[in-house]
């Protein structure tokens, strides 16, 4: 059996996934009354909001990420222009969004569709209350 390898990045980006995945399947299937989708949310609120915390440690960190990667981007553009006379950026746009999302872009979109799925919550409205708070200390 293969052993499994520890990839922080990857993981976090699996489960912005599967969290985005369920909060949107969940919200479109009215069948259960919505519980299945308040129960989603009503995990955020347990433990003193602690998965907010972590939630908001989690934009942080790929809202730094992004920003670096905006960084290459840029950097790599002004490089190509001094190299290149008729150099035209629209040529490269594909290669610069693949840099954005490698650097967490992708990740950062599905943080930011999971805190929009939240701050609407009207089954759980201390969720949505504690998230402009949470967004005050970032």
């Amino acid at each position: 059996m293969k052993k499994y390898k520890f990839d922080e990045l990857k993981d976090e980006e699996h489960i912005a996934i599967a969290l985005a995945s369920l909060f949107r399947c969940l919200a479109a299937t009215p069948t259960d009354d919505g519980l299945r989708y308040s129960r989603l949310q009503h995990k955020f609120a347990e433990g003193e909001f602690e998965k907010v915390d972590r939630l908001m440690e989690l934009y942080e960190k790929y809202t730094l990420r992004t920003r670096a990667a905006e960084a290459r981007v840029d950097t790599e553009r002004r490089e190509r222009f001094d190299l290149y006379e008729d150099y035209d950026p629209a040529d490269d746009e594909d290669e610069f969004l693949a840099m954005r999302l490698e650097g967490g872009l992708f990740t950062l979109q599905l943080l930011s569709l999971i805190t929009g799925f939240l701050a609407t919550s009207a089954e759980q409205p201390q969720v949505s209350a504690v998230l402009p708070r949470a967004f005050a200390s970032y």
